[in-house]
């Protein structure tokens, strides 16, 4: 997995379609992301297309070796990143909310 920043957000996006981490992570609505000695916590939010358009047309731009399994191409218009976004679900990654 490669998060990617946009915007001052973290977004996790799924290259390979709904995959067993993205069913996990749909199930739990959280992550723990592990960067060496690091590990975050984040709640998860799967995105609508229009929401994860954006965010899927940087990331291809970004990781190219994900390229092939995608039907647009890095400069397609948002419109077909709307349409690529069932095939690729998106989520928001956020700071857990205070516990109650």
């Amino acid at each position: 997995m490669n998060p990617i920043e946009r915007d001052g957000q973290l977004w996790l996006v799924a290259p390979y379609g709904a995959v067993g981490w993205v069913r996990n992570l749909r199930a739990a609505g959280e992550v723990t992301l592990t960067r060496g000695r690091r590990a975050e916590h984040l709640h998860a939010t799967e995105v609508g297309p229009e929401e994860a358009a954006p965010v899927l047309r940087d990331y291809l731009k970004k990781i190219r070796v994900v390229r092939p399994y995608f039907d647009v191409k890095p400069d397609g218009a948002l419109d077909a990143f709307a349409a690529e976004a069932r095939k690729h679900p998106v989520f928001r990654l956020d700071p857990p909310g205070p516990t109650a």
